[in-house]
């Protein structure tokens, strides 16, 4: 008995791009052995032309579902159309990279926008940095001048305990005539 073979069209809307969801449909496809191919669009949206039997591709968007919000990824639709014609396919289900320069001027300037972010965050801390730098070099400054009181008063209690000794001696001959 020979398993039926379906070709569907379908479009994911939603926060679907930019996140890594053309790697997991990718993955998830051949995990599966499905043919065929998902890309970008212009839209916004993720097309996929994919082809298996009819079983198999529900539970590949089943899986899909399911590890959709690990990566980030928000669907607010999908359209599933089936395809009657013959699509020529390439064996393994692929990724098809978007206007290459586009999608990499778009991840550059989302790039640039969090380096500044951050650039921005760090030059802040910096400043808390060189605050408390400064307090503790105050703090320093009263510490070495703390230990320099503690060095007096010690050598002000070596000698006391120099004279008290000798007091004892005194008193000590005193009481023994």
């Amino acid at each position: 008995m020979q398993v039926q073979v379906n070709r569907y069209n379908v479009v994911i809307q939603g926060k679907v791009q930019d996140i890594g969801l053309r790697e997991l449909i990718t993955e998830l496809a051949n995990f599966q052995r499905l043919r065929g191919f998902v890309f970008n669009d212009i839209d916004g949206t993720v097309k996929v032309i994919i082809e298996g039997a009819n079983d198999v591709i529900d539970s590949f968007f089943e899986d899909v579902e399911k590890k959709t919000e690990a990566i980030g990824a928000e669907i607010e639709g999908v359209v599933k159309r089936e395809v009657s014609r013959d699509i020529d396919l390439p064996p393994r289900f692929v990724k098809i990279a978007s206007t290459e320069w586009e999608e990499i001027g778009e991840k550059l300037d989302v790039g640039i926008g969090i380096m500044r972010d951050h650039t921005g965050i760090l030059n802040e801390q910096s400043g808390i940095l060189s605050e408390h730098t400064g307090i503790l070099n105050e703090h320093t400054g009263i510490l070495s001048e703390q230990s320099g009181i503690l060095n007096e008063h010690t050598g002000i209690l070596s000698e006391n305990t120099v004279l008290l000794k000798g007091i004892k001696d005194v008193l000590q001959r005193i009481a023994e005539k």
